[in-house]
Order: structure tokens, then sequence, then C-alpha cells
């Protein structure tokens, strides 16, 4: 179920954000060029891009997630850790640009089937949850986010519930945000994912439209998951 004219779900204090903040290039063959100090939470970020007929195309999740894994090799790197994996186009392109880093992980936890059948073609050992209590780094993308607060939206990839699992059970949370992602209100693009168990949908779609708000009743249909 999605929601319109809710405010999305709060940050909280430790999570880092690792993001692109504008839509600069640099040349593909000197990818390791860093754009500077671009926001409060990481002072660096490598912008990369791919060229197209001569023209410099900048793929923001790929420069966020560089962003991130320079953040997390400064926290201590993925050697020997427990990573919990989000579900999304952004966690792919970290997925990709970390891969070489996660070989040395513990093993990764994936916070969906769509991420667990990708980890296993990189060759990850994917572990399974039942069996772990916690994780030490967690890495997923968002939706939307609102950097003065720290506020963002997550779950339009259908898998909220495993994220938010996930994302409480580890110790360092990083959100992979590229410059397309970032607004000035939540809920400007896209409407809030709200988990709703199948049998109570009746009454809470009567309790969000108490609150003023418009539900609709998302159904299923490719990548963003079932109802």
């Amino acid at each position: 179920m999605e929601v319109e004219g809710s405010t999305g779900s709060r940050g909280v204090g430790g999570y880092h954000y690792a993001k692109a903040s504008k839509p600069l290039c640099t040349p593909y063959k000197d990818p390791s060029v860093s754009c500077g100090a671009l926001n409060a939470f990481y002072p660096g970020h490598v912008i990369v891009s791919r060229r197209v007929l001569g023209v410099a195309v900048c793929d923001p999740r790929v420069a966020a997630s560089r962003g991130a894994l320079e953040l997390v090799e400064g926290l201590g790197g993925l050697s020997g850790r427990i990573v919990g994996l989000g579900t999304g186009s952004t966690l792919q392109a970290f997925l990709s640009e970390a891969a070489k880093a996660l070989m040395s992980a513990e093993g990764v936890v994936a916070s969906s089937i769509e991420t667990a059948l990708k980890a296993r073609s990189y060759g990850f050992r994917v572990l399974d949850p039942r069996v772990y209590r916690g994780v030490d780094i967690y890495v997923d993308g968002a939706d939307e986010v609102e950097l003065m607060y720290g506020s963002m939206i997550k779950g339009g990839g259908g898998a909220l519930l495993g994220e938010k699992v996930l994302a409480r059970s580890s110790r360092l949370n990083v959100f992979v945000v590229g410059v397309d992602k970032v607004v000035e209100v939540l809920g400007s693009r896209r409407p809030v994912p709200v988990d709703v168990e199948s049998s109570f949908l009746s009454m809470v779609l009567g309790f969000v439209e108490e609150l003023g708000w418009r539900a609709e009743l998302r159904m299923a249909g490719g990548k963003r998951g079932p109802v």
C-alpha cells in the first residue's frame, strides 16, 4: 500500500549518507578524481561518467556507490564482517563497485530474494538471516532523501520489511543516495510505502483515511514486488 501526504521515516543519528551532490562528471579514463567536500555527512565523493557519442553522461548511482565504498573503507572496510544488503537499482550499482571488497566479507544477508540471487551471481557467501541476530554494516539506497533533517522514504522496491529489520539490527547503516533522489520535501516524487498484513488491509485503510491521507493499494508487478 502507498500513502500520499505523510512525511516518511526520520533518519537516525549515526546513519551516513554517501551521495553525489550534483551531476558533474570526470573523464571515464580517470574515475579516481574526487569532487571534494560536498555535504555534511561525508566530505569526499567520486564522480564518474561514461561517454555516449562523445557526450559525458553521469550515473548518480555509480557515483554515490563509489563514495559509499570509500566511506566504508575509511571505517574499517568489509573484510571479515557480516554485511546486510538492501534492494533496488542503487544497491545493484553498489554491488558492482564493491564486488572485490565484498568477497573478503564473512558473508552477506540479503533483504530480498532479488538481492540474494544477485549476490550469489557475484560469488558472495549469502547467509541465512534465521541464523544471525544482527549484521555489522547495512548498505541500501533510498527512494527520496531530505538532507536537512536526515529524513527519507524507503520501501519502493517492495522489500520494506526485510530492509527495516536489517537496518534495525545493524551496527552501522550506510544509505547510498545519488543526486536524483534528493528532494526538498518528502513525498514530492512518489507516495510513501506502508507495510500492511493482508488480513488487516481494510482496517489500515480506514486508519489512513481518518488521518486525511489518500491510500492506494499497490498490486504486484515487476521489480516493485507484491502488495
